[in-house]
């Protein structure tokens, strides 16, 4: 049996994995540490004032920019921790294969040094049983032989024969003796990187399950910040509904125009839909872009709409939420209402803009419009997309605009 050639067996110790810990881990807690933890809730929800009511709501959008700065660092570092199980999953998956190979190499040269060991022992047998013969035939004298042959040269054939059946064998258990070194040896080697890559599987394992403990807490961390946005969301919503109900104190909602009929129209919960567009005001509410680019059944689109179509100012440009409208607007800003004009309120989110009807002292619906008061159609005046005509204190609009 020919001897097998000892391959060198080569493996890695993965330390990458401890230090990118002990990175993520600074870097988690350096986010934590910059932004001062979890941010704490502001527990007031109630306003008294347009002004009071704005500034809860400033507070609450700041602390919700801060904390989105939180979750997106965190989404960030969560990224980088799903790459690294990647990263080690695919290592320990490559690595218990060559685990698996190695203990199968393992088993197939312990059966090959079984194997050399039973053809050791049967030769070593078939040479006692040589040795033991040329024993009992050794006891005869030279002349005795020579006397037993039937002639010399059957004599010197005999001797030559049995000493290289000597030889042979002998040279037969040498090889396989050196064989067995040999397999030895690659046991040894296998077992030794075995031992290394057992070491080096559970190194991996160890960083595998504390990557995933640093996911879970990135996760957790994550998910309170979420719900503390969430939350504040929800305040902010109550502040806003606050500050919508102090901003309408003293307005009075006025019914259809004289000898009008109501409409089936969606915009039209009652006071109709002041020339609207049809299709606009049928359309769910912000699900249409409608003339300037305005979303549906929004203050906005029909302030645009009107100033635009039925006022006749068709060179009218202007952007942003209505609370942005006079600093956008391409027309004149001023201070006192005029009929045909747009009133605009900048408190809120939002703000708010309304087309002016008729200024106070003039009749409009039959009625004299009360000191202190403008009659104004609006849009979206609920927060639900509907229109109405309404007595709005001058007090409410920031400027108007003609």
């Amino acid at each position: 049996m020919p001897a097998q050639k000892n391959k060198k067996q080569t493996h890695r110790i993965i330390t990458a994995p401890r230090r990118a810990l002990v990175a993520v881990f600074v870097a988690l807690f350096v986010v934590v540490i910059a932004f001062g933890g979890v941010p704490k809730i502001v527990h007031a929800i109630n306003c008294t004032s347009i002004s009071d009511c704005q500034q809860q709501i400033s507070n609450l959008s700041s602390q919700n920019a801060q904390t989105q700065q939180s979750i997106n660092a965190l989404q960030l570092q969560a990224e980088g921790y799903q790459g690294a199980i990647n990263t080690l999953n695919s290592e320990i998956g490559t690595l218990q294969q060559e685990i698996g190979n190695n203990q199968a190499k393992q088993a197939q040269i312990e059966q090959q040094i079984a194997a050399n060991e039973a053809e050791i022992a049967v030769k070593k047998g078939a040479l006692a049983d040589d040795i033991k013969s040329m024993y009992i035939e050794g006891s005869m004298t030279t002349i005795e032989e020579l006397a037993t042959s039937k002639n010399l040269s059957d004599y010197v054939d005999k001797q030559e024969y049995q000493t290289v059946v000597q030889d042979q064998l002998t040279n037969i258990i040498q090889q396989i003796a050196a064989l067995q070194n040999t397999l030895q040896l690659q046991k040894s080697q296998v077992a030794q990187l075995l031992v290394a890559q057992n070491s080096q599987n559970n190194q991996l394992l160890s960083a595998q399950s504390q990557q995933n403990q640093l996911l879970s807490f990135n996760q957790q961390q994550q998910d309170a910040y979420d719900s503390q946005v969430n939350a504040n969301k929800s305040k902010i919503s109550t502040l806003d509904a606050q500050q919508a109900a102090i901003i309408e104190a003293g307005t009075e909602s006025i019914g259809l125009v004289r000898g009008g009929i109501p409409t089936s129209n969606t915009c039209d919960s009652g006071y109709g839909t002041g020339g609207y567009p049809a299709q606009w005001c049928d359309s769910v509410q912000d699900s249409v872009n409608t003339a300037g680019g305005f979303p549906n059944r929004e203050c906005t689109s029909y302030a645009y709409w009107y100033f635009t179509e039925v006022e006749g100012h068709s060179d009218f440009q202007v952007y942003g939420n209505a609370n942005q409208w006079l600093g956008t607007s391409n027309y004149p800003t001023h201070s006192a209402p005029e009929v045909g004009g747009l009133a605009v309120e900048t408190a809120g989110t939002f703000g708010h803009v309304a087309v002016v009807q008729a200024l106070p002292g003039q009749t409009f619906q039959g009625q004299t419009v009360p000191a202190g008061d403008v009659a104004v159609s609006e849009m979206n005046y609920d927060y639900n997309g509907h229109f109405r005509y309404s007595y709005s204190p001058l007090t409410k609009f920031a400027g108007y605009i003609y």
